[in-house]
């Protein structure tokens, strides 16, 4: 299956009350009107691709907001459509392929969250990830959504699991276990997301072609390998023609051996270190200002930008 594509006009949830929101909502593409956005990226060797052989570029920030938001209102509110809305048109406007936002799958632990409580699952929550996904394939934006986190910011993240069965928040290792009840519980939490059903695109979000990679995590110190691959898989099987990202901060010679890992993440300068190993992997430069400081790495990396 290399593409997936649907109808839809203005979901009737969307509540557009403020004039500049319908300014921008009436400004968007017509949905699905760009072929790309039906068309999922595919990794050849350690480049993406688009089914037709195109190269694909990953380019755009990292907007961590777009699920629970921080920054206007409460801290863990929904952002509104507007700001959404807004974000997206300034990313297309500047010319990104690529939002990575760390919320749209980190989100445990408050009431807004996807899971505020263990086992227990928000439909708004989910319902608002839709809108976030919606709107990006309206502008034929591919997402990288990580699904836990290394931080214990207000969205949650792998201490939120821990806490939740009792365990120490520092005993990172309980989360890496993969025969613990806490994995059962980060499993069960990726299952539900993936299987999700997008109101607003009537796709689960394991169908659908705008959401690029899913990551095992953001900023992960010292995952068990073993762990990584059991993630990767997970996710795999439950989404085969999307990618799978190492979260772990930096590249480890051992996730480069995973063949369900796409992506691997690191500094410039560690990547020109490791470059003879990545094993066909695609990387992904977290930290593109080193470009401008380190000019002898320019050269050398030109040929896979």
């Amino acid at each position: 299956m290399s593409n997936s594509s649907c109808s839809l006009t203005q979901p009737s949830s969307i509540t557009l009350n403020q004039p500049n929101e319908v300014r921008r909502f009436l400004s968007l593409p017509a949905f699905g009107s760009d072929p790309d956005s039906n068309t999922f990226i595919k990794r050849a060797s350690h480049r993406l691709i688009f089914p037709d052989g195109r190269p694909f570029k990953i380019v755009g920030p990292n907007i961590y907001w777009l699920a629970i938001d921080e920054n206007v209102g409460s801290t863990g509110s929904f952002p509104s459509s507007q700001r959404i809305l807004d974000a997206f048109a300034t990313a297309a406007t500047m010319g990104a392929t690529t939002v990575r936002s760390t919320t749209l799958g980190v989100s445990l632990g408050s009431k807004n969250a996807i899971e505020p409580h263990l086992g227990s699952f928000n439909t708004q929550a989910l319902d608002h990830l839709g809108f976030v996904v919606y709107v990006a394939r309206l502008y034929a934006i591919k997402l990288i959504i990580p699904l836990t986190d290394q931080y214990d910011y207000y969205h949650g993240g792998y201490r939120t699991f821990l806490r939740w069965r009792g365990i120490p928040d520092t005993n990172s290792s309980a989360f890496y276990d993969t025969s613990s009840i806490v994995y059962e519980d980060f499993t069960s939490y990726i299952t539900t997301i993936l299987n999700y059903t997008n109101p607003y695109t009537q796709m689960k979000l394991s169908e659908d072609p705008t959401i690029l990679a899913w990551e095992t995590g953001n900023e992960l110190d010292g995952p068990d390998p073993k762990w990584t691959k059991s993630v990767a898989e997970t996710i795999k099987n439950l989404a085969p023609n999307q990618l799978v990202g190492s979260g772990r901060y930096g590249v480890n010679k051992e996730d480069l051996t995973i063949e369900s890992i796409d992506l691997v993440y690191d500094f410039v300068i560690f990547f020109f270190i490791f470059f003879q190993e990545l094993g066909g992997k695609v990387v992904l430069f977290l930290t593109f200002r080193l470009l401008s400081i380190i000019p002898q790495y320019r050269s050398f990396l030109s040929s896979f930008l």
